[in-house]
């Protein structure tokens, strides 16, 4: 039987509408250091081992919501091979459409439960972020355990572009507190710095874009008082409006943690602070 020509036009303009939308679909880019090792699309990420619904308590939108997704694990093994296990690889990068860049330890993020959502099936499109007008797509970073939420050290990244494999000591060199003893107040509060603010702020230029830079040209300890610092990480909104987020969470202990940590990285070179501070014991 013929096909008629108006369904033949039909056929045509579907296919070339369905050509467009993938060509538009944004790859998610795999990087290890510098170099590119794989980019997905949605096809591929349909493929991996484990991927389908998962319905989960959504800290970002602070409701229970239902996502098309697939185990972040199986998603790294499947982009990585063999090289994701490498000895060298001690933390890994979320880097958002934004500039938001989101650094976790490589051993947390392995954990069971991260999931790397990729449609939103409780609506047409993306439901937007209450409070931040935007929505999470077309890459969001979620995570199953109710006890993963962002204050314990996972984070939820969304408009996820590219994932990093890293070293982060050489990658982020101006970040690290050189000479702190493990376990001092410096170096925990250099731990909390890592995982509750630089996905949005820098030191020296290395780490996230969206704040300001806490160390050049200036380090903010040199201008602000210690309880002006810790009140404001506490309590922004409290100053003024701003698209920084409130850490009410923070105990007294991780504030005076993180002020240490600003105040040891407040030096002339830049990353020798002084060893006046609590904690400063150097080897």
């Amino acid at each position: 039987m013929r096909t008629p020509p108006n369904l033949k036009l039909a056929a045509i303009i579907l296919t070339g509408l369905a050509g467009s939308v993938f060509a538009a679909e944004p790859a998610l880019i795999f990087r290890a250091g510098d170099e590119v090792i794989a980019d997905f699309h949605i096809a591929d990420l349909q493929e991996v081992p484990g991927h389908g619904d998962f319905r989960l308590y959504d800290a970002m939108h602070d409701k229970r919501k239902h996502f098309a997704g697939v185990p972040l694990l199986a998603l790294l093994k499947r982009a990585y091979g063999e090289i994701l296990f490498d000895n060298e690889w001690s933390s890994i990068a979320f880097v958002a459409e934004d500039g938001y860049e989101a650094v976790a330890a490589f051993s947390t993020l392995i954990q069971q439960g991260a999931i790397l959502v990729f449609e939103d099936l409780d609506t047409a499109g993306w439901e937007t972020i209450s409070g931040k007008g935007v929505d999470p797509g077309p890459y969001y970073l979620v995570w199953m355990n109710p006890q993963q939420l962002p204050k314990n050290g996972y984070p939820w990244p969304w408009q996820i572009k590219s994932i990093s494999l890293l070293d982060f000591e050489s990658t982020y060199p101006e970040i690290v507190p050189l000479g702190a003893a493990r376990n001092s107040t410096v170096d925990r509060g250099y731990r909390l710095f890592r995982s509750r603010c630089m996905s949005c702020h820098s030191m020296n230029k290395q780490g996230g874009n969206i704040g300001p830079d806490l160390k050049a040209p200036r380090n903010i300890s040199d201008y602000r008082s210690e309880s002006y610092l810790k009140e404001f990480i506490r309590s922004s909104m409290s100053f003024g409006y701003s698209k920084m987020p409130q850490f009410a969470d923070l105990s007294d202990s991780d504030l005076d943690d993180l002020v240490h940590y600003l105040q040891f990285m407040s030096s002339e070179d830049g990353n020798q602070g002084s060893s006046s501070l609590p904690g400063h014991d150097r080897p």
